[in-house]
């Protein structure tokens, strides 16, 4: 019997902190081990795409003497139809991620920070089919992929007060009705805070 959700798509969830510092740790010590959780900290603090994390150069990525970093994204998703580059930030604690990548690589500065050990760029296709087997690891049961961690930053962002249009700017999206349906998506806050003061 075909189940009923066969070839269906489902909406990514956004993650709790812990289950994104266990998928972290699921990564391991390893050199591959360390350039994946480069790349899910572009995807998760910097809430970018996939292809736009591993498309990331290390001339891409600047630090401060604070310890922060900022990371240009030269090549978004839509990139040949004129969609211009944007600028994004990280914050000490997460910058710390792609420090380590510099370190265990010895790469140009044209290279793709995600390196391979023969310095290529990693597949897409290579992190949809990790993402699964690191949270399997990591004990997480729900549906993770790479669209759920730039899910979870949204979330966040929204969540701490972030407005809108600085969201939408992070993301890379071309409106902000764009923007607003995702982020309904992911926390109706209307609905939300109706129902709690109903409760009060």
């Amino acid at each position: 019997m075909t189940p009923a959700n066969k070839n269906k798509r489902f909406p990514s969830e956004a993650l709790a902190a812990c289950e994104v510092a266990a998928l972290l740790k699921a990564c391991g010590k390893s050199p591959t081990g360390v350039r994946n959780r480069a790349a899910i900290t572009l995807m998760y603090r910097a809430g970018l795409r996939c292809a736009e994390a591993l498309s990331v150069r290390r001339c891409d990525v600047v630090f401060d003497q604070d310890g922060r970093a900022t990371v240009r994204v030269l090549r978004p998703k839509g990139a040949g139809r004129g969609k211009p580059p944007r600028v994004v930030g990280l914050g000490a604690r997460s910058a710390l991620a792609l420090r380590a990548q510099l370190e265990s690589r010895n790469m140009g500065e044209d290279s793709p920070l995600c390196s391979t050990r023969n310095g290529t760029q990693p597949s897409t296709n290579y992190f949809r089919a990790l993402l699964p087997r690191l949270a399997r690891r990591a004990g997480i049961e729900r549906r993770v992929n790479p669209h759920a961690l730039r899910h979870t930053w949204a979330y966040d962002a929204m969540m701490r007060g972030v407005p809108v249009p600085v969201i939408s700017k992070a993301l890379g999206h071309s409106s902000l009705s764009i923007t607003a349906v995702y982020l309904d998506h992911l926390a109706p806050l209307d609905v939300i805070t109706a129902m709690q003061e109903l409760d009060e």
